[in-house]
């Protein structure tokens, strides 16, 4: 009989409010870095071992 103390891997959502409408729409830039770098977290299994960051985005459609 085989035993294994593994937990099962855990979801972590975050939230990205990012401008990507309005007068200045930055998040266009600055969600690719951010996605970019959830990948590579989530890739490599010495940084929150046993944790998956995922990311949902809103507008926060910068106004002047």
């Amino acid at each position: 009989m085989i035993f294994s103390l593994a937990q099962p891997e855990q979801d972590v959502w975050l939230l990205g409010l990012f401008p990507f409408s309005g007068p200045w729409a930055g998040g266009l830039g600055q969600l690719p870095a951010v996605q970019m770098g959830l990948e590579d977290v989530n890739r490599d299994p010495n940084i929150l071992p046993g944790y998956t960051l995922h990311m949902t985005v809103n507008d926060t459609a910068v106004s002047e």
